[in-house]
């Protein structure tokens, strides 16, 4: 799978007029290892799936600890997603932790348990530092080229991730809750995940509850709570 996605990100690069060097390359090689074993180590801590957040993918980071959910050596939580949000999200809602919900390992504990998974739709953990382009970049006006990258790789990454979770959607009795973490997501690949999902029997939910973004950064608690 990494060689066609370094192909289409190789095509891009060319087609900017970009310098794509073995550095970068190797970076983001690294991540996608790592970030597909974290990803399928954790996915047997669920019973099934009820709910399905879409993201884009991790900052990961050359430096150890890797910011990665599902990277529980890096025991901080960041506004991608923190304890308090769930814990607050589910108060809200009338309902109890099944865990303390204090420490890093508690909100991953208390996802995997209610059924939520978090899936990336891009194979590429771009960042600020590490790589010269990122998703801020790419979903800019002037530049565009958010679709460019990324919709020629859905067929192959994130279908790929879909047939592997497929088993434990197929234990869930109840309508699964499909959402996305940022509106951009939506708004360039939209109607292609869709696509994708409707193969697998599901869709993301109606809006406003079609993603948790909160404007200024964060998640939306209000959102979250009526979700769950």
């Amino acid at each position: 799978m990494w060689q066609s996605i370094i192909y289409q990100l190789r095509q891009y690069y060319i087609a900017i007029g970009r310098p794509l060097h073995q550095t970068e390359i190797s970076y983001l090689q690294n991540a996608f290892i790592n970030i597909d074993v974290l990803f399928n180590k954790n996915l047997p801590n669920l019973k099934r799936i009820k709910y399905i957040l879409l993201c884009e993918a991790p900052l990961w980071g050359k430096q150890a600890p890797h910011k990665y959910i599902y990277n529980l050596q890096n025991q901080n939580d960041s506004s991608f997603f923190r304890v308090k949000n769930l814990k607050d999200a589910l108060l809200q809602s009338g309902q109890t932790p099944f865990t303390n919900l204090i420490t890093k390992m508690d909100l991953v504990t208390e996802l995997n348990m209610r059924g939520f998974l978090i899936i990336d739709v891009s194979p590429y953990a771009l960042n600020r530092n590490d790589t010269s382009i990122n998703y801020g970049w790419l979903s800019r006006k002037k530049v565009n080229n958010y679709q460019s990258l990324l919709l020629p790789t859905l067929g192959i990454f994130f279908n790929s991730k879909m047939q592997t979770v497929y088993p434990k959607l197929i234990a869930t009795n109840d309508k699964i809750k499909v959402f996305y973490r940022y509106p951009r997501i939506e708004k360039h690949l939209g109607t292609s995940i869709q696509s994708i999902l409707s193969n697998y029997g599901i869709s993301i939910m109606p809006p406003p509850l079609n993603n948790i973004f909160k404007q200024g950064g964060g998640i939306d608690i209000q959102k979250l709570s009526v979700i769950l």
